[in-house]
């Protein structure tokens, strides 16, 4: 329980976090939606990612995100995820950065017990450590991808790939 509210107050956080840097009249300050594609070794399987990217300065950016993995018959694995990133190679087109921050994951499944059918769920916290990079292809679209390891209750290598509007 513990760690539902935990991760209500990061969705908080990052909404109350998101107004406030779409009020800044700052032209360094932008934001962009995005969505993806990823990958997860944990269960061997591929998902979709729906994620922002706020951007504070030149280098510094956070993106909080959801990820859905399609696990099928009776299972179900989603994180949520609140990610800084830091610029440390940037060009015309191209810029890379490290990324660090917090996931929450929720696991479940049905099973039988006792001839009903019961939700068996778990829930998890880590810490994101990676890799990324942007493709700057025009002023409207914005590819990535992203190398991370989530550490933690649900230790797990994740590869994503996307574009942000």
């Amino acid at each position: 329980m513990n760690k539902i509210v935990l991760a209500g107050c990061l969705l908080l956080f990052t909404g109350l976090l998101t107004q406030q840097v779409q009020a800044q009249d700052n032209a360094s300050s932008n934001v962009r939606f995005g969505a993806g594609l990823v990958y997860g070794d944990r269960f061997e399987e591929a998902g979709f990612t729906i994620n922002a990217l706020i951007g504070l300065d030149d280098k510094l950016s956070i993106q909080p995100g959801f990820i859905y993995y399609f696990m099928g018959n009776n299972f179900t694995f989603w994180e949520l995820n609140g990610d800084v990133h830091y610029g440390f190679y940037t060009t015309d087109k191209v810029n890379v950065y490290a990324l660090g921050g917090l996931s929450f994951v929720h696991y479940g499944f049905d099973r039988v017990a006792g001839g009903q059918i019961v939700n068996d769920s778990d829930e998890g916290l880590g810490i994101n450590l990676g890799i990324g990079s942007d493709f700057a292809i025009d002023g409207k679209v914005l590819p990535f991808a992203e190398l991370k390891y989530t550490l933690g209750d649900y230790n797990q290598l994740v590869l994503s790939a996307g574009v942000r509007f």
